[in-house]
């Protein structure tokens, strides 16, 4: 293969990408439309509403293709860059967690006509500052790094986009090498404008859940250099150098399409570097492919935004969703390099690090489930423990273990056995023991077998779910057969909790817990695997030997077929209610072709056998060249 067919192919490959954002971008408008449609019609239209239902189900069925579609797109692409076939590291700021489609210039106000006010002039020598940037005729020692000033930097305007390199930088000629808290802490940053007891409105840049701890900025009329910077709408030098460690310059991210500001602290394990980026609170990866700018010392010089903040009344790892977002914070703790501060309620339900609710968040349905407790109590360690231990009316206190009784012999009736250590009891709670019955799952089927099935929910054009005849029949109880006392939970149910599901139809199904928000439960029936949102009020308890049976509806996915990229989320599902008018609540064989992670891949026969031609024929799905395609594209 010669350098032209080399050409060909990266011709095409950016062929693919620019058709992938554009599809991507159309679906995720489409999505969005359909969501808001939903959200509109949910409340007012009765859930019995077939448009409504099958506008919900598609796109669920949608999305959760083209998720399965991303996850591979993503793992092929961390396999090829793990093996050097793509040398770039990710050196852009972190994606956004939420759902909604945030970009790293959200919640930072850009007005370019108020922003063409300058800056004091600063010297041109003057790189990283160690200590607050007053002026530049503080002694060279009290910053990082001189910045070579034998030549007057050339500034010019940014035209986004900005292609890629065609040379690789050379490596930066000198500078001491930090760690990444050590950078963090050199750096002059605008953490004085956080009073403390103040309660102040930050964007919350970056979130580090290793350490437990968030970044924000302020984005004040100070800033407006910075954000006009990160526009691309500043006049800057384009670098063929990395600076030295330490100096302040700027990356161009390519996909955001911004520009932010940056510092090297060190060579990386494995080569490249370990970058800061000082408005992010982001450590990232340059390596010499990256492209770069100089920037004005008066942008040089502003302070960091990103300032690092311990929040204590919320774990970290629950506030992905405001990533980019406004929010509100009260500032405890002041330290002059990071913050302690209390999350305020933003509108959002909170997620506490405590796992209780307060008593005055809770519904009138938890209030019933709460058992009678007496207002007070004198007795410390029923307020402690909630009961009073019965340690010292069953054992005797008498007790000798060397006469292994009491001085009162065989006339003493207490339990001749030691006390617990420090003060500990030994009252037992009893339990019910778990049932004598054990059920275990059948024998994997033989590949190649043809077994009878049932198609009980059609999930996707390419998957559906089945129970196999010869198992034992579904689990089903009418309301009669399920107890008042069943109804009453002691506790709210829990994720992954086995539970009693009323449906439609007044009867009762098993189904799991798979979510809960605001008190609403989305369950999963595992005897027919369709899902539904209900309330606590149908919901019954599930004893453990019912529990503890095998599910019965398997997840399969249809032979010779794969979801088509071209197929619009109107088409799809149109497939699921073609499958559905064909194979629903229908008894046909299938052939077992092979195992997949999740489920069976199966082939039609008989009557049926002519379906995946007709999906395909109408445009639903694309054919698979051979299985092993099919189970990668699924």
């Amino acid at each position: 293969m010669d350098m032209d067919d080399l050409s060909s192919i990266l011709a095409l490959f950016e062929r693919n990408v620019n058709k992938l954002q554009s599809n991507l971008t159309a679906y995720q408008v489409e999505v969005d439309t359909v969501r808001r449609t939903l959200e509109q019609s949910w409340s007012h239209v009765g859930r019995s509403d077939g448009r409504i239902i099958s506008l919900h189900d598609g796109l669920l069925s949608s999305v959760n293709a083209v998720n399965e579609y991303m996850i591979k797109l993503n793992l092929h692409i961390n396999l090829n860059r793990s093996i050097d076939i793509l040398k770039n590291e990710d050196t852009k700021p972190t994606k956004h967690y939420n759902k909604e489609n945030n970009t790293n210039l959200d919640s930072i106000e850009l007005d370019v006509h108020s922003a063409n006010a300058k800056l004091d002039d600063q010297p041109e020598g003057c790189a990283l500052q160690l200590i607050t940037p007053k002026n530049c005729s503080i002694k060279s020692n009290q910053f990082m790094y001189d910045m070579p000033t034998s030549s007057t930097p050339i500034f010019a305007p940014i035209v986004l986009p900005i292609p890629p390199r065609q040379s690789k930088l050379l490596a930066p000629k000198g500078g001491r090498q930090m760690s990444a808290n050590e950078t963090y802490d050199q750096l002059y940053k605008n953490i004085g404008s956080f009073v403390k007891s103040s309660v102040v409105q930050v964007t919350v840049m970056h979130l580090n859940i290793a350490e437990n701890c968030i970044f924000v900025a302020k984005w004040a009329e100070e800033s407006m250099p910075v954000k006009m910077l990160l526009a691309g709408q500043m006049t800057v030098q384009m670098l063929d150098q990395l600076p030295n460690f330490g100096e302040v310059f700027a990356v161009y991210d390519a996909q955001e399409r911004i520009i932010p500001r940056v510092v090297i602290n060190s060579h990386a394990e494995g080569g490249g570097y370990d970058a800061y980026l000082l408005d992010y609170g982001e450590h990232i990866h340059l390596d010499d492919e990256e492209v770069i700018f100089a920037i004005p010392n008066e942008v040089k010089l502003l302070p960091a935004e990103a300032i690092r903040c311990h929040v204590r009344n919320r774990e970290v790892a629950s506030m992905c969703k405001f990533t980019y977002k406004k929010v509100h914070l009260r500032v405890l703790v002041n330290s002059g390099n990071d913050l302690e501060v209390e999350f305020l309620d933003d509108g959002s339900p909170e997620i506490r690090t405590s796992s209780s609710k307060s008593i005055e968040k809770l519904s009138p349905e938890d209030l019933k489930m709460l058992e009678p407790v007496d207002c007070g109590t004198s007795n410390a360690l029923k307020a402690v423990l909630g009961y009073i231990p019965k340690d010292d009316q069953r054992i005797c206190r008498h007790y000798d273990p060397k006469l292994k009784g009491c001085f009162k012999g065989s006339n003493c009736r207490l339990l001749h056995q030691p006390f617990a250590p420090h003060g500990a009891t030994k009252d037992v709670e009893l339990v019910e023991a778990l049932p004598e019955s054990i059920y275990t799952a059948g024998a994997p089927r033989e590949l190649g077998s043809i077994v009878r099935v049932l198609v009980t929910y059609v999930d996707s054009p390419t998957q559906l779910y089945a129970q196999f005849i010869d198992e034992a029949l579904p689990l089903v109880w009418s309301k009669k057969d399920v107890s008042e006392s069943q109804c009453n939970f002691k506790r709210s149910p829990r994720l992954l909790d086995m539970v009693l599901a009323l449906y439609n139809d007044d009867c009762y199904y098993r189904a799991q817990i798979i979510e809960e928000i605001d008190g609403m439960f989305k369950i999963f029936y595992v005897d027919y695997g369709n899902t539904e949102f209900v309330t606590i009020r149908s919901l019954a308890q599930c004893s453990d030997d019912i529990s503890l049976k095998p599910h019965q509806a398997n997840n399969c996915f249809i032979e010779g077929v794969k979801c088509s990229l071209m197929a619009t989320q109107r088409q799809s599902s149109e497939c699921v209610e073609f499958l559905k008018s064909k194979l629903l609540n229908s008894e046909f064989d299938v052939m077992l072709i092979s195992y997949l992670p999740d489920g069976y891949l199966i082939k039609f026969l008989d009557c049926y056998a002519d379906l995946p031609k007709q999906m395909i024929k109408r445009g639903y799905v694309e054919p698979t060249t051979d299985n092993f395609e099919h189970g990668e594209n699924i």
